[in-house]
C-alpha cells in the first residue's frame, strides 16, 4: 500500500510538471505571435495580457444583458434611483 501511494504521488507530480511545461510553452507561443503581428497595437505593446481586452469586449454584451434583465429592462442605476 505504501508503494502505491508513493507511485501515485510520483505520477501526479510528473503530470503537474508536464502541465506547467505545456502552459509555459503556450504562453511563449502567444508572446511570439503577439510581438510579431502588426494588426493590433494593444497585442503588440502588451503581449499575452492584451488578449484579455478582446475577451472582455465579447463578454461585455453578455454582462450588460445580464444586469439589465434583472431590473426589468432598465439599467440598475435607473431602477435604484427610483426607489
Amino acid at each position: 500500500m505504501n508503494n502505491f501511494i508513493m507511485f501515485s504521488i510520483d505520477v501526479f507530480a510528473s503530470l503537474f510538471i508536464v502541465f506547467l511545461g505545456l502552459l509555459v510553452l503556450i504562453v511563449a507561443v502567444f508572446y511570439i505571435r503577439d510581438v510579431t503581428q502588426t494588426k493590433h497595437a494593444i497585442r503588440r505593446n502588451y503581449p499575452v495580457i492584451g488578449r484579455f481586452r478582446y475577451f472582455f469586449e465579447r463578454q461585455g454584451e453578455f454582462f450588460r444583458q445580464l444586469l439589465s434583465d434583472n431590473y426589468g429592462g432598465r439599467s440598475s442605476d435607473n431602477y435604484l434611483g427610483r426607489l
